[in-house]
């Protein structure tokens, strides 16, 4: 008597495929996520000191900001951001400089945002890196 062919999927191929899906989707979640950006990396920007202080013994150094967009109007090469810090004691605004080149994302008033930013060496924040919140 003659052996009819198998009409089902035999296990190991399908296992196979499995396997090659979480490995994709493994791979598609690394890159989607990316590498972690300065941002992350960077410290808190005391606001309460730098503003106590006007922000010069902060200078060369960089760290994190992150607010709600008050206000912003551009100043020649520059557009200059106002930021809403929540503080302990409350909101603090907290001006940085953002040089056009660095300028990444479409800024919106009271939309969220974190900053990487450089303070210079009269205590302006120069922005490094924007993203949303």
């Amino acid at each position: 008597m003659a052996r009819r062919a198998s009409s089902s999927v035999s296990p190991g191929i399908i296992a196979g495929v499995v396997f090659a899906l979480v490995i994709l989707a493994a791979g598609a979640l690394f890159l989607l996520k990316g590498e972690a950006s300065a941002i992350d990396d960077a410290t808190e920007l005391p606001v309460a000191e730098w503003q106590k202080e006007g922000g010069r013994i902060f200078a060369g150094g960089e760290y994190r900001i992150g607010g709600t967009l008050f206000n912003r109007y551009l100043e020649g090469d520059m557009e200059i951001a106002i930021v809403q810090v929540d503080t302990q004691t409350g909101p603090v605004p907290v001006p940085v400089s953002i040089p056009l080149e660095v300028k990444t994302v479409n800024l919106e008033r009271n939309s969220d945002y974190e900053f990487l930013v450089k303070v210079d060496q009269e205590g302006m924040p120069v922005v490094q890196e924007i993203r949303n919140r």
